[in-house]
């Protein structure tokens, strides 16, 4: 699992389905599915309940958006800093 796979998950969340997400972050498709299957594989647990055209989140799918929520605000807050700090 990688921060790529966060992002992807978060942004599959967030839209709801893997189309709108795959043109939020210009891949395709095939590309996001792959890497929710992927992400799935390795934590060994279900994230998703597919339907037609929308996804659920499984309970382990929520407790996980939590937590890649914090992880990725706690990232952009550390660049948004840094990229301070060379600022001046």
């Amino acid at each position: 699992m990688d921060i790529k796979d966060l992002r992807a998950f978060y942004a599959v969340v967030e839209e709801g389905n893997i189309s709108h997400a795959a043109l939020r972050l210009n891949a395709t498709q095939s590309v996001i599915s792959r890497q929710m299957k992927r992400l799935e594989e390795n934590l060994g647990v279900r994230l998703f309940e597919r339907g037609n055209r929308q996804i659920r989140l499984t309970d382990a799918g929520k407790a996980f958006y939590l937590r890649t929520e914090s992880i990725l605000g706690l990232l952009d807050g550390a660049m948004d800093e840094l990229q301070d700090i060379e600022g001046g």
